[in-house]
């Protein structure tokens, strides 16, 4: 083939046909050589995808230490690091935010291999953050190989590429300045939607996206082969193992694509493949449906995080990117990936009415991950059909519109980041970073041999877990029973405002072993919990304390 001969190859893309099967391997393998273009996106990417972990360490000084966690939700990072230290325990894991003790009935393959780094020696915040370059690299690759797929033509995939990978809604920006109410919705659904913001402490949702994309490029492959390959059924396991939301909107696109190429067709053929692929993807799904019902704790999960999604404000934040990708809905579908593309957005909205709505799941808006993707590649068909007359318009034009969907939010975004770590309106502080003292007294109590639960305040007890490897009373609100109310006792019990019968009777009733106070407490709990209580072991400013004869909890509450 000549050298004019191979350009107009690449140029095709997919869609051609007639090609010999050697040149079109031969194709497929240069397809994974990355240009200039795709090399330097790379790049933005995994530096954007580090921002909040560049920030947050250049911030760390002497007595303003880094507690390792990142993205700016703490609480959830916090999470995930206390069930890595179980994991590395017991592989299964369970709830570490309630004293008594919990089902061991949590299996997650990523906190099982992290968990396996921690027995090796790895500490858990290290053996987390190794995910880092692993999911961009999946998540970059899975996006630009399924871009490279769907798109025929240079100009059109490097746009898509864009898009996919930093598309931010303007309107999260602009809502900033109506009310926070609002705010906080728009930057939701946009940050939901933006791949880079799976690398600020969400990893396994960054590898759960990449496995349902790499699932549907398989899953295509193989039903026009029609055979069932290992990798499909891999990537359709892992898929809702890592995270159920993708899972289950993995399954109604395939079902969805099935049915709109059968109607078409008349028929279904080779009915196996869909079959295999789709059970395989919805066995974790039913795992997690049963935890929902089963385990307490996961039910109080469910219960917390049941929000209602305004939809209007949601459509609204899509605009931008939708009003193009509803231009490249039109027209006949072209075949199974033109139809798993078109059942994409559909199934995604499908996931997320069907948790809004009849309550199956939680979180409904996590049905949003994943979205850039599809809307990206649709918004580049449908500018396709907008006549602009000149090609090199319709390029400068498109060069326009990228950097006012994507480098306007960005940037915000970026800058807005700057402020993790700081205390919020609603959170109040958060240990982003302790007192040397309170460092200490965390590295105490992850040494002592004796067992046990730890009672603080909020703001250690949600890292409790993940520093010290110990249950504790009050951590995150997800997964704290009656959280509002042990938030509101403890922080009364460190700042003495109980009588000392109420304080010994709350701290009975907690069959905590150890009392932690960390630097925000400024008072001795020796004298008001008497005989009850040790004196406490000081470390400059944070104490412990242990409590004599504890060994459970009196009332769980």
């Amino acid at each position: 083939m000549t050298d004019s001969g191979r350009r107009a190859l690449r140029r095709a893309g997919p869609a051609v046909s007639g090609a010999a099967p050697a040149e079109l391997a031969t194709e497929r393998r240069r397809s994974w050589r990355l240009d200039w273009f795709d090399a330097a996106t790379l790049v933005l990417f995994l530096f954007v995808g580090c921002w909040t972990i560049i920030w947050l360490a250049a911030r760390s000084a002497p007595d303003h230490l880094w507690t390792e966690t990142n993205g700016p939700y703490l609480g959830d990072q916090a999470q995930y690091l206390g069930w890595i230290r179980q994991s590395s325990e017991h592989l299964l894991v369970d709830d570490p935010y309630q004293v008594r003790s919990a089902p061991f009935d949590y299996l997650h393959p990523g906190l099982a291999v992290s968990g396996a780094l921690v027995r090796l020696g790895v500490s858990a915040s290290l053996a987390y953050l190794m995910w880092l370059p692993v999911a961009a690299l999946a998540l970059f690759c899975s996006i630009r190989a399924y871009v490279r797929h769907a798109l025929a033509g240079l100009a059109a995939r490097r746009v898509a590429l864009v898009l996919a990978l930093f598309f931010l809604s303007p309107f999260a920006v602009v809502a900033a300045t109506w009310s926070w109410t609002q705010s906080i919705f728009y930057q939701s659904f946009a940050l939901e939607m933006w791949p880079a913001f799976y690398l600020w402490g969400y990893f396994f949702t960054a590898l759960s996206v990449a496995a349902m994309i790499a699932g549907l490029l398989a899953y295509e492959r193989d039903r026009l082969e029609g055979r069932v390959r290992v990798g499909t059924l891999l990537y359709a396991l892992f898929c809702g193992w890592l995270q159920p939301w993708q899972g289950a909107t993995f399954v109604l696109i395939l079902m969805a694509a099935e049915v709109w190429t059968a109607a078409r067709a008349h028929r279904l053929e080779r009915p196996v493949v869909p079959v295999l692929v789709v059970a395989t993807a919805v066995v974790p799904l039913l795992y997690y449906f049963a935890l929902s019902r089963f385990d307490q704790s996961w039910a109080l999960s469910k219960g917390v995080n049941m929000t209602s999604v305004p939809l209007g404000a949601l459509f609204l934040n899509l605009a931008p990117i939708g009003i193009f990708a509803l231009l490249g809905f039109r027209g006949p579908i072209a075949g199974l990936g033109d139809a798993v593309l078109r059942s994409w957005p559909i199934s995604a909205l499908v996931v997320l009415l069907a948790i809004d709505l009849a309550h199956v799941g939680t979180f409904p808006i996590h049905a949003l991950q994943g979205l850039s993707v599809p809307f990206a590649v649709l918004a580049v068909k449908g500018a396709r059909r907008v006549s602009l007359g000149a090609a090199r318009s319709r390029t400068v034009l498109g060069a326009v519109v990228v950097i006012a969907l994507s480098g306007w939010g960005v940037e915000h975004q970026l800058a807005a980041s700057r402020h993790i770590g700081e205390p919020t309106l609603v959170g109040g502080s958060q240990p982003f970073y302790v007192k040397t003292g309170e460092e200490r007294a965390l590295e105490y109590l992850a040494a002592d041999p004796a067992k046990g639960a730890v009672l603080s305040t909020v703001y250690l007890g949600e890292i409790v877990p993940a520093e010290t490897g110990r249950r504790t009373w009050v951590g995150i609100a997800s997964w704290t029973p009656n959280f509002g109310r042990r938030v509101l006792l403890a922080d009364q019990l460190f700042r003495g405002e109980l009588r000392p019968p109420e304080a010994r009777a709350l701290v009975r009733s907690t069959g905590a072993r150890f009392l932690l106070a960390s630097c925000q407490s400024t008072i001795n709990l020796k004298p008001l919990l008497g005989s009850l209580v040790t004196p406490a072991r000081r470390f400059s400013c944070a104490g412990v304390y242990s409590v004599v004869g504890q060994t459970g909890p009196a009332v769980e509450g």
